[in-house]
């Protein structure tokens, strides 16, 4: 039976393994095309295409607009569900897809004779790098700068806050803040910039000049695009000189405005009114309004101290 020569075999053997890498490599292209949906934590679901720089911490979904892709990350440990189309998509298989993408993703090379520049990704500038003549230099234009110039544009912020304890004691220790913010679309995207949060507290009447409504505590804060993991920032912020629990404040809630500047965007603000400053007792008011603290001798406080002065039976 006639055999063919090693080399024809060989060659052979190339032509059939390049054509099986180029068939793989279109169908996971074909894949990362089609559109999918990430549920996460909080409900919200986003849309988009399978990004090549999904890995192991992240999901990177794109989607194009006007012309525009916008790249969003999304951290697998705030993703709940994963559809592609109505089948449900296990988050290994988009990362070995991706990575098969980006191992197909060509590397263009250019012939540099004098000069080759090599772009920081931790800086605006660049950094000159002198080339033997005749050197292939690889060029590798940076994605942060991609992002930087694409980066959605916000166009109003979303707040709400309630009472938290996040320590052993047993009073609250202050305020969470959930921050959202959003595109023109109504997408919640990730917004980094200087964030001013102030409380306002409420007096009863009679009102006199200048104390209708106390500034009880007033914190900045810098915010980045990290903090929006969850699809919003949730941010702690401790109660000041005034502590609802040990000073008495007229009104038992007060009103939270933020104000948040995006750099080259604009400066966004938003209010929530009802914000409650003790939480309901019926047990702590009566024993504040016999004794004058909130908390029986059996608790411990913040303070590093049992309150005295109650006696119980």
């Amino acid at each position: 039976m006639p055999t063919l020569p090693v080399l024809p075999r060989m060659r052979a053997f190339v032509v059939w393994a390049t054509i099986a890498a180029i068939c793989a490599a279109s169908a996971t292209e074909a894949r990362a095309d089609e559109e999918m949906q990430a549920t996460a934590r909080s409900g919200r679901v986003f849309s988009g295409r399978l990004d090549d720089r999904t890995n192991d911490r992240e999901l990177w979904l794109r989607s194009d607009r006007d012309g525009v892709t916008i790249a969003r990350p999304i951290e697998w440990s705030a993703v709940t569900a994963l559809k592609r189309g109505a089948a449900a998509v296990a988050h290994e298989e988009l990362i070995a897809e991706a990575r098969r993408l980006r191992e197909a993703r060509p590397q263009p090379q250019r012939h540099v004779v004098r000069q080759a520049i090599e772009f920081s990704p931790d800086a605006a500038v660049t950094t000159p790098q002198v080339a033997k003549a005749g050197e292939l230099q690889t060029w590798r234009p940076v994605a942060h700068f991609v992002e930087v110039s694409q980066r959605p544009t916000v166009r109003w912020i979303e707040i709400d806050g309630y009472l938290a304890n996040w320590d052993a004691d047993v009073e609250a220790d202050g305020l969470l803040l959930d921050l959202n913010a959003y595109d023109e679309s109504g997408e919640a995207v990730a917004a980094g910039g200087t964030l001013s949060v102030e409380l306002i507290g409420e007096t009863v009447p009679p009102y006199s000049r200048g104390n209708a409504a106390p500034m009880l505590a007033r914190w900045t804060r810098q915010v980045s695009a990290a903090d929006f993991a969850r699809g919003y920032a949730r941010l702690r912020f401790e109660f000041q000189a005034v502590h609802p629990d040990f000073q008495r404040v007229n009104g038992r809630f007060a009103l939270i405005h933020a104000r948040l500047l995006v750099p080259g965007q604009g400066t966004f603000e938003a209010s929530r009114d009802a914000v409650a400053l003790q939480g309901f007792s019926p047990v702590r008011e009566r024993v504040e309004q016999a004794f004058g603290t909130r908390f029986l001798p059996t608790e411990t406080t913040g303070r590093g101290h049992r309150e005295s002065g109650i006696n119980l039976p």
